[in-house]
């Protein structure tokens, strides 16, 4: 079934989750777990329909998109946000991820891979790190997956592929958009979904790009729920009263030691976690919704 994203939604995602997002420029943001309905269609628009769709980790099946909210206007890219299965089959479980969702403002130009000629090319590089899952028992990501709070190395880049029927995209746990880049010592040209993407953003005078990742559940969840009261979510990258609230309770159970602020950040996120561990086994996730809420005994909010 075929759902209509606006950036309406957008905005209501972000406030839902507390998430900071800034209302000029141009905003990047990813939805795992779904597609565009015609991914052939780049423009930047007022509405696009997306479908949900099961990750498999073998072809790209999640969204990255691109949104202007001084413009109310969105653009969709066909991606993946997860490994895929051959890194995750064939290379040292530490050295391929999953990106947890959600909040980052720290992407910026740069080259991706910079001293691998192979890989050299334009893409956008993460200045901090973020949290991330790694699989040591199969090729899926599950609660049972350890969440490592503090990642330094994924980049937004190109996926090396043609769209969402390739079997096989560049990821090894970066965001990647389908197309295929300049590489510095390849004989190949920029096309494709990638090139429009890069293209809108390196051509605008930005220095700091932010991303939001969420499932592509959570679209669905406020699309089909227009006008109704959503419960509130914290997660990394939060920030907000809120978020005070929720340290301070931490706080009180002797799980969260540090600086009492706004902002859910790696040590916020491991207290969740530990403390989700303790009352939740084998459920940890590191969002905090109306479950989590109650057991630290904290009044939750409706959006």
């Amino acid at each position: 079934m075929a759902l209509t994203l606006t950036t309406r939604h957008l905005r209501r995602l972000c406030l839902i989750n507390s998430f900071p997002a800034p209302t000029d420029g141009i905003i990047f943001f990813g939805l795992r777990g779904c597609l565009p309905v015609d991914p052939t269609n780049h423009e930047f628009g007022s509405a696009h329909d997306i479908r949900m769709t099961p990750v498999d980790f073998v072809h790209p099946r999640c969204i990255i998109g691109q949104w202007l909210p001084q413009d109310s206007t969105l653009a969709l890219f066909a991606a993946s946000t997860i490994p895929h299965q051959r890194f995750i089959r064939n290379v040292p479980p530490t050295q391929v991820n999953q990106l947890m969702p959600g909040y980052f403002d720290d992407y910026r130009r740069a080259v991706h891979q910079p001293v691998n000629p192979r890989f050299h090319h334009r893409a956008f590089k993460m200045d901090g790190g973020r949290p991330v899952q790694r699989t040591f028992d199969d090729v899926d990501y599950d609660a049972e997956d350890p969440i490592i709070p503090q990642h330094n190395q994924d980049n937004i880049h190109c996926a090396e592929c043609d769209g969402i029927d390739a079997n096989s995209y560049n990821s090894a746990g970066c965001q990647v958009i389908a197309g295929n880049a300049k590489y510095l010592n390849r004989n190949t040209t920029e096309r494709g979904p990638w090139k429009i993407f890069r293209n809108n953003a390196y051509n605008r005078d930005q220095v700091k790009f932010h991303y939001f990742l969420l499932n592509g559940s959570d679209a669905e969840k406020v699309i089909t729920n227009e006008g109704q009261l959503l419960p509130a979510r914290l997660r990394f990258g939060s920030k907000g009263e809120l978020v005070t609230t929720l340290q301070r309770a931490l706080e009180r159970e002797e799980f969260y030691e540090q600086r009492i602020d706004d902002n859910f950040g790696k040590w916020t996120l491991d207290a969740v976690l530990r403390f989700q561990r303790q009352e939740f086994p084998g459920q940890a996730d590191g969002v905090v919704g109306e479950r989590t809420a109650a057991k630290l005994m904290i009044n939750w909010p409706s959006m």
